[in-house]
């Protein structure tokens, strides 16, 4: 008997698949559990079942990623989570990439003091 390693993977957007409209307020209903309709709820199972039913599990989100990430990987058995980053990561990686830069620029300085 031989057993298959091969490990399959399912990649959604959340937006537009789990979700019935775009728009993030149905987002925060799910979330609260406050989605509408027996029918809706029913879909949304469906889904759920379909997703779960793969050995990787990757959200896509047009939201920030911190907003979704949580909900995801806890209710959805979600592996990873992609999505925008938010203002705050893209302003602590620009903070960062500053810093960088003028390390490397007093290296330079040093340098040349150091060679003059």
């Amino acid at each position: 008997m031989q057993t298959s390693s091969l490990m399959e993977s399912v990649a959604f957007e959340l937006e537009g698949t789990l979700l019935k409209d775009p728009d993030p307020f149905s987002y925060f209903m799910l979330v609260a559990f406050e989605a509408s309709g027996l029918i809706w709820f029913a879909l949304l199972l469906m889904v759920w079942k379909v997703f779960s039913s793969y050995d990787r599990r990757v959200v896509v989100t047009k939201m920030p990623r911190v907003m979704v990430e949580r909900f995801a990987k806890e209710h959805l058995t979600a592996d990873e989570v992609i999505g925008k980053k938010s203002r705050r990561e893209v302003e602590k990686k620009e903070r960062k990439k500053k810093r960088k830069r003028g390390k490397k620029k007093d290296k330079k300085e040093r340098r040349k003091v150091k060679k003059g």
